[in-house]
């Protein structure tokens, strides 16, 4: 009786600091970016928008970037400058909408030229409310504006890209 009594104490522990790991693991929504006036680092989570393919067009920090859509993200790429980044945007549980910006080099060699997206993505990085992007769609009449967007710089994919190279995701 002892035995078992203190197996069902150590089952509730266990339980109890699953329960706790899983709290302390949720991530705030890309939506309480909404209210901040400075940059700020943050850990984020959001629904990835699906930018469609083809070809597109970001005005970026004074560059015009030329963007390759792949569905969930895009590559930009300003060839007099050499800047380029992995674009995806992400959207809150309120609508607010993000871009945020992966440099190119650094993202291909951790995620591959072909990454898989999962639905919900957590990214860490400076969210700079006052920077924005303009991302739109080449066209008969000139550009045609899609998103303008605020910007976060992107330090590490936290969550949401694993499955490209099979690695454990990781919690914080």
């Amino acid at each position: 009786m002892r035995t078992l009594l203190l197996a069902l104490s150590l089952a509730a522990v266990i339980g109890l600091i699953g329960v706790a790991a899983l709290a302390a693991s949720r991530y705030n929504d890309v939506s309480s970016l909404a209210g901040l006036e400075a940059a700020t680092r943050v850990t984020v989570s959001g629904e990835i928008v699906n930018l469609g393919s083809g070809d597109m067009i970001m005005y970026y920090d004074g560059e015009v970037f030329e963007v390759d859509a792949r569905g969930y993200y895009a590559i930009a790429r300003n060839p007099e400058s050499g800047r380029s980044y992995v674009v995806f945007l992400l959207r809150g549980n309120d609508g607010f909408t993000i871009a945020a910006l992966y440099p190119a080099e650094a993202f291909i060699a951790r995620y591959g030229s072909n990454p898989i997206f999962e639905q919900t993505v957590v990214v860490d990085g400076i969210f700079k409310p006052s920077v924005k992007i303009v991302l739109g769609e080449p066209g008969s009449g000139g550009f045609e504006k899609l998103y303008e967007v605020p910007v976060l710089e992107v330090n590490a994919i936290l969550k949401g890209c694993h499955a490209s190279y099979s690695q454990v995701q990781a919690t914080a």
